[in-house]
């Protein structure tokens, strides 16, 4: 059975009018500290490499977060010594238009203080400071969003996580996972 001109011409046009109507659905990828980006495989890059230590295996880590509250039960170590030529940092790659990045946190000051400075394609795009300390509290908070930006143009870039940056005291990071869409 042949389809009659005119069925044919508005099939065209039905499907046509759908055409735009398409859109990608956004998603989000998780990059963790040790095993990468579960969709690009791409991994940090912890330099200076010394000062990073994975911290679910450290045994002489002074901070010894609960392994079973870590996203993939894994963590990146890193405490910044009052030194102002060491500066310890985690670069990743990824394409997307929003980044949220999630660290422990502590409130014993003992450790050090959270200070962290985070670039984006090289430009500051914000600190996250914390000298607070409060007896009474746990000692870790879990999946602390430390930084996050949904306006970024969805394209290539380089995120870094910078360790001590505004208060050159000792600080710690305790880096983690990010998620990108």
């Amino acid at each position: 059975m042949a389809l009659s001109p005119a069925l044919f011409a508005v099939l065209v046009l039905l499907t046509l009018s759908n055409i735009g109507s398409v859109y990608a659905v956004p998603q989000n990828v998780t990059i963790d500290d040790t095993e990468g980006d579960e969709l690009t495989g791409h991994h940090f890059l912890y330099l200076p490499a010394e000062a990073w230590t994975a911290g679910q295996n450290c045994t002489t880590c002074a901070a010894q977060p609960e392994q079973s509250l870590a996203f993939d039960g894994t963590w990146h170590d890193s405490t910044n010594p009052l030194d102002p030529f060491v500066v310890t940092n985690a670069t990743v790659t990824f394409t997307g238009s929003a980044l949220y990045v999630y660290c422990i946190t502590t409130n014993d000051l003992q450790l050090g203080n959270v200070d962290m400075t985070f670039y984006i394609d090289g430009e500051v795009v914000g600190h996250y400071v914390d000298t607070s300390q409060s007896p009474d509290a746990q000692p870790f908070d879990y999946n602390t969003l430390v930084f996050h930006n949904n306006s970024l143009p969805l394209d290539n870039h380089t995120f870094t996580l910078a360790n001590g940056q505004t208060s050159m005291e000792k600080s710690i990071v305790l880096l983690d996972f990010i998620r990108y869409t």
